[in-house]
């Protein structure tokens, strides 16, 4: 395994906003998705006893005071290793309260709230991203402000603040974060760039740093594609990439989407420029044929990384992690960003005292974060945890993530509604110049028809 070189830059600490990777659709924005089987999942630590760890933990509560069922609605379905995951959650949490059994409920996902909720069949827990403006609309989500002043300890000090603000609405609170997603840390190829003769990985703090870095590795011999970068376009969608650029260059979520003014703002001059900056590298350096050709050249399932010819990638691959010479970086901070998922109290649950034992047990106890994280590779929204901590001295990769983590300060635009289908389309045909509209007045349109829509939403 070749030794990777994790450095932190020293960059300007602005602020920056949770994203949803992959997602261009306004009302999953900062979601996190399940890991898949098998990437990027660590070996479970107890693997030789096949029992999770519930070494009980310090808690003023009476645990044997607690009974009843409490049904959780979740997403991440049963498939493994999810399944295994979330059934030794269940049994360490029981252990720890004896008298309170655990029911999941997977079937039609989060999306059935609200049919289980009309159907007097309402969950106790339901798992969430944010207080969702599709359950807060409903009046479905119990604030859990009265519970943290019965449980002073279960405070924003315990997690990744952003994790836990973007939870509130006013000076309520609807939930709590279990997970968080640290993303766009680059990979930079040492073996490239020293190739082209670039000695370190400079410091990015504008978008016009971060092109100047990626532009010298686009390169054309011959006609043919010689080496390429990630596509600042492609990251991880269209709306992502959008969102992430327009928080470097200056905007925040609030110019995308003010919650309390039901502003939508994606003509902000900040986001504008954001979006020509994307036009201008686009049409500079990415030809799809030429890549497509280059792609064509290298054995079956191989990544452009992966064959040296890639100098720069925002992900990363298990040749990367496990065989190449890699320098870890953060982005520019302020398009740092973190999806994740937390849990939140039904407020119609019959159990309510039960569920919150369980949603604080969930997301504040050391132990209920090592068997998320063993299992399933789960990052925690619990942050210095001591597990966490020593394992990084030893994984790059797991100390690029602590790092991403401890500079994030933003939480996403709630946007109740979906971008366009066509906005994907519609966002590339703008970028390569195949559009009628520049990015201003594709910009404005966009605000014109998300405000009709969140408008609509309203009525």
């Amino acid at each position: 395994m070749k030794t990777k070189l994790y450095k932190p830059l020293s960059l300007m600490v602005l602020s920056i906003v949770i994203f949803l990777a992959g997602c261009s659709s306004g009302n999953n924005n900062g979601a996190g998705n399940a890991p898949e089987a098998g990437q990027n999942t660590p070996s479970p630590a107890n693997s030789n006893s096949g029992k999770p760890n519930t070494t009980p933990e310090a808690d003023n509560t009476d645990n044997k005071s607690f009974s009843g069922t409490v049904k959780v609605l979740r997403e991440w379905g049963d498939a493994q290793p999810n399944k295994a995951m979330f059934d030794a959650l269940g049994i360490a949490f029981m252990e720890q309260y004896p008298n309170v059994k655990l029911e999941y409920v997977t079937a039609g996902g989060t999306a059935a709230l609200q049919s289980m909720v009309a159907a007097s069949d309402s969950p106790d827990v339901v798992m969430t991203y944010s207080p969702q403006p599709n359950f807060m609309k409903d009046n479905l989500l119990e604030d859990l402000t009265p519970y943290l002043e019965q449980y002073p300890e279960v405070n924003v000090d315990q997690f990744y603040a952003p994790s836990f603000n973007k939870y509130y609405v006013g000076d309520k609170l609807y939930g709590l974060p279990w997970n968080i997603d640290p993303n766009f840390g680059l990979h930079s190829n040492r073996k490239i760039l020293d190739q082209y003769g670039v000695t370190d990985v400079p410091e990015l703090n504008s978008l016009e740093d971060l092109g100047n870095y990626l532009k010298q590795f686009w390169v054309v011999k011959d006609g043919k594609q010689e080496m390429t970068t990630f596509d600042p376009s492609s990251l991880w969608g269209g709306g992502t990439a959008m969102l992430t650029w327009s928080l470097i260059n200056g905007a925040t979520a609030e110019d995308i989407y003010d919650p309390k003014t039901r502003k939508v703002g994606y003509n902000n001059p900040k986001i504008v420029e954001a979006v020509e900056w994307l036009a201008d590298f686009y049409q500079e350096n990415i030809n799809p044929e030429r890549i497509n050709e280059l792609k064509g050249t290298l054995p079956e399932n191989t990544d452009l990384f992966d064959a040296n010819k890639m100098a720069v990638s925002f992900y990363s691959t298990k040749k990367m992690r496990e065989e190449m010479d890699v320098i870890l970086t953060p982005m520019p901070e302020e398009g740092l960003w973190v999806g994740g998922y937390g849990f939140s109290l039904v407020s119609t649950s019959k159990n309510k005292d039960a569920a919150f034992q369980f949603i604080k047990w969930l997301t504040t106890t050391e132990n209920a974060a090592k068997i998320s994280n063993d299992i399933l590779g789960v990052m925690p929204a619990k942050k210095d945890l001591p597990f966490l901590q020593e394992k990084a001295q030893s994984d790059p990769y797991l100390a690029l993530a602590l790092d991403i983590l401890s500079k994030v300060k933003k939480y996403p635009p709630q946007t109740p509604v979906d971008l366009p289908e066509t906005f994907e389309a519609d966002f590339v045909a703008v970028l390569n110049g195949t559009s009628s509209e520049d990015p201003q007045t594709f910009l404005d349109n966009l605000t014109k028809i998300m405000q009709q829509k969140v408008d609509e939403y309203y009525k």
